[in-house]
């Protein structure tokens, strides 16, 4: 070999060098490249594996965060190299905690136990009423009010659409505070301290002697002569306050400001005090002899 195709030689080799030096780090070679001598070609590094996308070195909030429907424990989320907690809950579209009237309400033909309806996560009641019989919109004092045994927290009650919020007491059926008199009085064959019995709350004291009386000379009656069918008693009571009649009825055409003379007369075999007799109103004194 000529001096001229030896420096030839040594500078296509220097170029060779050369080329190889000024390779970048890293470069894969083909997969059909046969690599170093005695070393078999790796066969498994695939093309398409691309580098790492993420910096897990990122400042991000510590809060459950849903990006592109994955949810993850921080606010950077797959940027920092986040490992996503499972698929993003379905957002709600309603809010259990608003402040809403307690009122039943119609709202899209569904009725709901408050003013709020479905935003506020309330449970339908059922389809409305064609013709609603409350006003939630009624002005209402603030007292509980007893409607058709079921209590109520306004006095407004159902027709306020206000909900139920139990049963009312049972009524009272007697008053401690009446004022009565103090006279033991028999009230359905029961004895009784007062003149009110059982409507003053009084305890029966025992059984009355008549099982079924049928006057009480304890009453109160005014003076005055009354007629009870075709008999005259000589108070307002009558046969109620256990009076005698004092005889019968005057006709109902006397005048008892007639002047008679004062002198016992017999009328129909009944005396009476004046001339007039019975024409006068005048109470007979007896039967004639």
């Amino acid at each position: 070999m000529s001096s001229r195709d030896k420096r030839s030689s040594m500078n296509s080799l220097r170029l060779m060098r050369s080329f190889l030096v000024l390779l970048p780090l890293g470069f894969a070679a083909p997969a059909c490249d046969t690599g170093v001598v005695g070393q078999e070609p790796d066969m498994d590094v695939e093309d398409d594996e691309d580098p790492a996308e993420c910096d897990p070195g990122l400042v991000c909030g510590d809060a459950i965060s849903c990006i592109d429907g994955m949810q993850y424990p921080s606010t950077c989320g797959a940027a920092n190299c986040d490992e996503p907690l499972g698929p993003c809950e379905e957002e709600p579209d309603c809010d259990p905690t608003l402040v809403c009237g307690d009122a039943i309400s119609c709202i899209d033909g569904v009725q709901y136990p408050t003013t709020c309806g479905a935003a506020n996560c309330d449970e339908p009641l059922g389809p409305c009423d064609d013709e609603p019989d409350c006003d939630p919109e009624l002005i209402c004092t603030q007292v509980e009010t007893c409607v058709e045994g079921v209590l109520y927290p306004t006095g407004c009650g159902s027709a306020n659409c206000d909900m139920p919020i139990g049963d009312c007491d049972p009524a009272p059926t007697c008053d401690p505070t009446l004022g009565c008199g103090e006279a033991e009085t028999c009230f359905d064959g029961v004895l009784y301290p007062t003149t009110c019995g059982p409507e003053n709350c009084d305890e029966p004291i025992g059984e009355c002697k008549d099982p079924d009386p049928k006057c009480d000379p304890e009453m109160i009656c005014d003076d005055a002569l009354t007629c009870f069918g075709d008999l005259q008693y000589p108070s307002g009571c009558g046969p109620a306050n256990c009076d005698e009649p004092i005889g019968p009825c005057p006709p109902d055409d006397c005048d008892p400001k007639m002047l008679c003379g004062d002198a016992e007369t017999c009328v129909e075999g009944v005396l009476y005090p004046s001339t007039c007799g019975p024409d006068n109103c005048d109470k007979p004194i007896g039967d004639c002899d």
